[in-house]
């Protein structure tokens, strides 16, 4: 597995009372493809915000999907988000289904390659969190 983030659980820098800077993804990936319908990772997002949290994601896959092109999501676990945003000088496309898994997107590069992410809750234990990026950046290798 190859971490994607110095420290997943690290807050960004912020100070008590401050608003939590949204710096580099907290992101574990695993080493290869998944199975189809298994998980390829983690993502800790710092908040229910994908216009805020999608910047920084898409930053850190870039490497792995190269430019990110759509980004599929639970309605139902995330604030109202318009249908895209524009990261990089790009759009990104925003798909809400409310069939979704709530605890899972799915980010698609522009070739349709397709990563499959759990999404750990912004309010998560950070111990708690780093067990779960942990588990999930290994679950598509194990």
């Amino acid at each position: 597995m190859t971490p994607t983030s110095h420290d997943p659980t690290h807050d960004g820098g912020s100070r008590p009372g401050a608003p939590e800077a949204h710096g580099e993804a907290r992101l574990r990936l695993g080493a290869g493809a998944a199975t189809p319908g298994e998980l390829d990772g983690a993502w800790w997002p710092r908040s229910r915000d994908l216009t805020a949290e999608l910047p920084a994601l898409a930053a850190a896959l870039t490497g792995r999907l190269g430019q990110v092109g759509r980004v599929a999501y639970a309605m139902a676990a995330w604030e109202p988000a318009p249908r895209g945003i524009v990261v990089s000088g790009r759009r990104l496309r925003l798909d809400g289904f409310r069939t979704q898994d709530d605890d899972v997107v799915d980010v698609l590069g522009m070739d349709r390659e397709r990563l499959r992410l759990l999404v750990i809750p912004p309010a998560a234990d950070p111990a708690a969190a780093a067990v779960a990026l942990e588990w999930a950046g290994g679950s598509a290798t194990d």
